[in-house]
């Protein structure tokens, strides 16, 4: 701080200066307390000056300001009088805090309920306390279809640095075969008066990863050939969970000991289209045909491949059928 005196005097002069608290106090170790006598000469824009030592910190706070005031001017018998007695010292808050939310992983389980829990994180002291908003919002996972239920609310946080404060959100379990899905979590309304505090990370995933499987099947088929004319021999292709969207499998027959080229059975294949329901069966048929003949029983086969589903976890149990034509000669 300076002290100037705007004009000559004939003589010395003095005066005092204390250091005063305002928003900044020494009590809580914002500046010492500074206080002493200046001495002028008397000279014409003479100054004296004097420190004050701030002390500085992590801590986000409002802008603070604290006093130095000036008095007993003493110079006898001159008209020197203090113009200013009072020094304004403002203390700029530089320092800034920030909350960020977290992401989380699960498996969604076969049934009931698993619990996710969010945590939101403030990197820095602040001089107050404070709160912030959440709210969950669809992503691929919603409420409509019940994958979870909707939470939010206020948090509040005391100011500390790396302070956390945790939520949960209730994830349903369900044993359908689906992909993983996600929603999210919305930070919003960083409630402190007038101090740096921002939301750096705003918006936390929840992903629920899908934890199940199905898988597709298919059936051996016996019948007796008959003697002239075609059978039929249904095979059919089950599918044993839930699956979320459609899916398809390819079927097509394969020679073993009976042939195509020796008029067995006739040669079939196509694609089989599933809604997705828990045990479903689809069925198609190969026509056998049927003679005089005394021969072994002969057998054909029936493959299943190219499971069609997105991403999802389907497979192929069992992936070959048998054919068995019995001899009834």
């Amino acid at each position: 701080y300076t002290v100037t005196l705007d004009a000559q005097v004939d003589t010395g002069l003095t005066v005092d200066y204390a250091t005063a608290d305002n928003t900044a106090t020494t009590a809580d170790g914002d500046f010492t307390t500074a206080g002493n006598t200046l001495t002028f000469t008397g000279t014409a824009g003479e100054t004296q000056t004097f420190s004050v030592s701030v002390a500085g910190d992590v801590k986000v706070e409002l802008t603070e300001s604290f006093f130095v005031n000036l008095s007993n001017a003493i110079v006898l018998g001159r008209n020197v009088t203090i113009s200013d007695a009072q020094g304004l010292g403002t203390i700029t808050n530089d320092d800034a805090a920030t909350l960020s939310i977290n992401d989380v992983t699960h498996d969604e389980g076969d049934a009931g309920a698993t619990t996710y829990t969010f945590t939101v994180t403030l990197n820095a002291q602040v001089d107050t306390g404070l709160t912030v908003d959440y709210a969950t919002a669809d992503g691929s996972a919603t409420t409509a279809d019940g994958d979870y239920t909707t939470a939010g609310n206020t948090l509040s946080f005391a100011g500390t640095a790396g302070e956390r404060q945790t939520f949960n959100v209730s994830v349903a379990g369900d044993a359908k075969v689906e992909l993983d899905e996600t929603f999210l979590v919305n930070l919003r309304n960083e409630g402190v008066v007038g101090r740096s505090v921002t939301i750096s990370d705003s918006q936390g995933v929840g992903t629920v990863t899908n934890d199940d499987a199905a898988a597709l099947s298919i059936n051996n088929v016996t019948h007796d050939e008959g003697d002239a004319g075609a059978t039929t021999y249904t095979f059919t292709v089950t599918l044993n969970a839930q699956v979320d969207t459609g899916v398809t499998v390819d079927y097509a027959t394969v020679d073993n000991s009976a042939t195509t080229a020796d008029g067995d059975y006739t040669a079939a294949g196509n694609t089989l289209t599933f809604a997705g329901t828990a045990g479903e069966m689809q069925t198609f048929n190969v026509s056998v045909a049927g003679d005089a003949k005394v021969e072994l029983d002969e057998t054909f086969l029936v493959n299943l491949s190219n499971e069609g589903v997105g991403g999802r976890s389907v497979t192929i149990s069992d992936s070959q059928g048998i054919g068995t034509i019995t001899n009834d000669d």
